[in-house]
C-alpha cells in the first residue's frame, strides 16, 4: 500500500516537473539563441550577473542567512529598468530589438544594489568581529600629518574650510555619486547609443564587485567612527545608522530637514572605507563621459569627481588612502572594460588619447 502510494507520488512530481520544463522551454531556447547572436560585451554583462550570484552565495555562506532583502529601493530600480527598457523598445524597436533587451544590458544594476544591500543581513556576523579600526587612520597620520601640522586630513579639511556654504555646496554634490551615472546613461539612451551604455554599465559593474569583495575581506573603519567611538570594536549593541551621516548632518541641522539622515538610512554596510565607491563611481563616471563625449566632458565631470574628493575627507567620511584606491579601483575597471569592449568590436580602439 505505501509502496503504491510512493510510486503514485514520485511518478506526480516527475509528471509536475515535466510539466515546468515544458512550460519554460521556449523562453529557455529563446534566451539561448539572444546570448549565442549577442556581442561578447553583452556576454560579459551576463558573467557580471553571473558572479554577483555568486558573491551573494558566498556573502550568504559566510554569514549563515540565505536571505536577500528586498525593499522600496530595489522595488523602484527593477520598475525603473523596466520601464526604461519598453520605452526605449517603443522608440527604437530596430536598435532594441526585444523589450527585454536593455533589461538585460542594466541587470547587473539590479545585482549590484542587492549585492551591496546584502551586507546589511550579514554585517554583525560577518563583519563586526574582523573590523580594521587602526591600520587606515595610522597610514593617513603617516603620509600626510608631517605636512598639516600633525593633524589627519580630516582634521586640517574641516578646520581649514569648515563654513555653511562649503557644508552646502559639497554636501548636495556628495550625495550625486550614484545620481550622475545614471544621467550620464540617460543621456547615452536619448543618442541611442547601446555601444557606450553598455561600456558604461560593465565599467561599474566591475567597480562595483571588486570593492565589494574589499568590503569583506577587509572592512574598515571610517573617519567618523574614529572621532566618535575611537579605536574601540564595533559593537552589535550599538546603531551606527545616524552616526554615518558625519559632517553632513550639519546640513540637516541647518536647514532643519533630515535630508542626509534619510538617504544614509539606506546604509547597508557602516564598516565600508576601503576603497570609497564616491570616489570610484566619480571617477569611473568622468572616464565613461569622456568616452562617449571626449574633452567636451571634462568641463562637467573634472569639478565634480575634485567636488567628490574633497566632500569624502571634509565630511569625514573616508580617508584619503580611501579614495586612492577607489580612483585605482575604477582605472582597473575602465582598461577590463576597453579590452572587452576592443575584442567585441573587431579591436576599435576605445583607449583614452
Amino acid at each position: 500500500m505505501k509502496e503504491g502510494l510512493l510510486k503514485y507520488y514520485f511518478a506526480n512530481i516527475q509528471q509536475n516537473l515535466s510539466n515546468v520544463k515544458d512550460y519554460f522551454q521556449p523562453y529557455l531556447v529563446e534566451f539561448r539563441d539572444h546570448v549565442e547572436k549577442t556581442k561578447f560585451e553583452g556576454k560579459a554583462i551576463y558573467m557580471l550577473d553571473f558572479l554577483f550570484i555568486l558573491y551573494l552565495f558566498v556573502i550568504a555562506l559566510l554569514g549563515r542567512v540565505f536571505v536577500v532583502r528586498i525593499n522600496i529601493m530595489t522595488i523602484l530600480l527593477i520598475f525603473g529598468i523596466l520601464i526604461i527598457s519598453v520605452i526605449m523598445y517603443k522608440v527604437e524597436p530596430i536598435k532594441f530589438k526585444k523589450p527585454f533587451s536593455l533589461l538585460l544590458d542594466f541587470s547587473p544594476f539590479i545585482f549590484i544594489w542587492l549585492s551591496y544591500d546584502s551586507l546589511a543581513i550579514v554585517q554583525e556576523k560577518l563583519i563586526y568581529p574582523r573590523v580594521h579600526t587602526t591600520e587606515l587612520y595610522n597610514l593617513d597620520m603617516k603620509l600626510f600629518s608631517w605636512m598639516l601640522r600633525g593633524l589627519s586630513p580630516n582634521e586640517w579639511f574641516a578646520t581649514t574650510f569648515s563654513s555653511l556654504t562649503v557644508d552646502v555646496f559639497f554636501g548636495f554634490t556628495y550625495i550625486l555619486h550614484t545620481v550622475i551615472p545614471f544621467i550620464i546613461i540617460v543621456l547615452m539612451l536619448l543618442g541611442k547609443d547601446r555601444k557606450n551604455i553598455r561600456f558604461t554599465v560593465l565599467s561599474f559593474s566591475i567597480v562595483s564587485l571588486i570593492s565589494f569583495i574589499t568590503y569583506v575581506v577587509f572592512p574598515a573603519a571610517a573617519p567618523w567612527y574614529i572621532a566618535q567611538y575611537g579605536f574601540n570594536s564595533p559593537s552589535p549593541n550599538i546603531s551606527y545608522s545616524e552616526s554615518v551621516t558625519a559632517g553632513l548632518s550639519r546640513i540637516d541641522e541647518l536647514l532643519g530637514i533630515s535630508l542626509f539622515q534619510t538617504v544614509y538610512s539606506f546604509e547597508s554596510n557602516s564598516f565600508a572605507s576601503l576603497p570609497s565607491v564616491h570616489a570610484a563611481y566619480a571617477m569611473s563616471a568622468a572616464l565613461c563621459a569622456y568616452n562617449k563625449w571626449k574633452k567636451k566632458s571634462l568641463i562637467f565631470t573634472a569639478p565634480y569627481v575634485f567636488a567628490i574628493l574633497f566632500g569624502a575627507i571634509y565630511f569625514y567620511h573616508h580617508f584619503v588612502i580611501d579614495l586612492i584606491v577607489g580612483v585605482a579601483y575604477s582605472l582597473i575597471a575602465h582598461f577590463l572594460t576597453q579590452k572587452i569592449v576592443k575584442k567585441a568590436s573587431n579591436n576599435e580602439k576605445l583607449f583614452l588619447k
